[in-house]
């Protein structure tokens, strides 16, 4: 292969990798976020909020513009599942515009989908090798989460002033 083709594809992996980032830095946001700018004082974590959000958006339309360029080739039989939920996800679409639900809801539309569309890119040009990045970057969220949210109990729990079972953790700065 070339060298212009060789690196087409390693930007495009990149964006791939970005994307699915994206995807779990995005987890608690909601469309109120995108609406800082009616506010007449911006903090900090609003605008870390809005652009955790806004990505999202960035690479909805970013991997469908390349879709539309024909960067991959579809399977159905090969991604079933990821086409049921797709096509669940844009179904309920119609729900959020004609019931009382409100239209903020559909960013969590968007974020299903756009994971489910990296994931389709995430088959089509990683190897079985290269797709444990995924699995690490999970489990290194996952871990961060677990960590910031019940570091305190887990603390408590090893000192003997308190137990595990039956704890419930409200909302944190964290989250």
């Amino acid at each position: 292969m070339n060298q212009i083709k060789i690196n087409k594809i390693l930007l495009t992996k990149l964006f791939i990798i970005f994307c699915y980032l994206t995807c779990w830095l995005s987890i608690s946001t909601t469309f109120q976020d995108l609406l800082i700018f009616k506010k007449d004082i911006l903090s900090f974590n609003q605008i870390i909020n809005f652009m955790r959000h806004f990505l999202i958006y960035f690479c909805f339309f970013s991997l469908l513009f390349l879709i539309m360029l024909g960067k991959i080739k579809i399977y159905f039989k090969e991604n079933l599942s990821l086409i049921f939920f797709i096509l669940y996800f844009l179904l309920q679409i119609p729900g959020l515009i004609f019931s009382t639900n409100k239209i903020d809801n559909i960013s969590f539309i968007v974020s299903s989908l756009t994971i489910l569309i990296t994931i389709f890119f995430i088959n089509e040009y990683f190897s079985n090798k290269e797709k444990k990045l995924f699995i690490f970057i999970s489990l290194f969220f996952l871990t961060l989460v677990f960590l910031l949210s019940f570091i305190l109990l887990v603390k408590e729990y090893l000192q003997g002033s308190n137990n595990l079972y039956g704890q419930f953790v409200e909302n944190t700065k964290f989250f």
